[in-house]
């Protein structure tokens, strides 16, 4: 399936455009919002489980990285 041509900012201070990625295997997520320095999370947010963006199918793809490394994936997790 083919990606749009959309760069987007990563937490590691540099910009990804998924178009442009050349792995064989790309795996993009989407969980809840972690949060943002400039503004304030909504009241009640750390009250939800999972609310920061700590869900089982989050900490699936941190704990099987280099089963998925192997299969020459690249992981995304997209912050909602």
């Amino acid at each position: 399936m083919a990606l749009p041509d959309l760069e987007l900012p990563s937490t590691a201070g540099r910009s990804i455009n998924l178009s442009k990625v050349t792995a064989p295997r790309i795996v993009i997520y989407a969980y809840p919002m972690t949060g943002r320095p400039d503004r304030q999370l909504p009241q009640g947010w750390d009250d939800i489980p999972g609310a920061r963006g700590c869900t089982p199918e989050t900490c699936g793809f941190r704990d099987h990285h280099r089963d998925l490394a192997k299969l020459h994936a690249e992981v995304f997790g997209v912050s909602t």
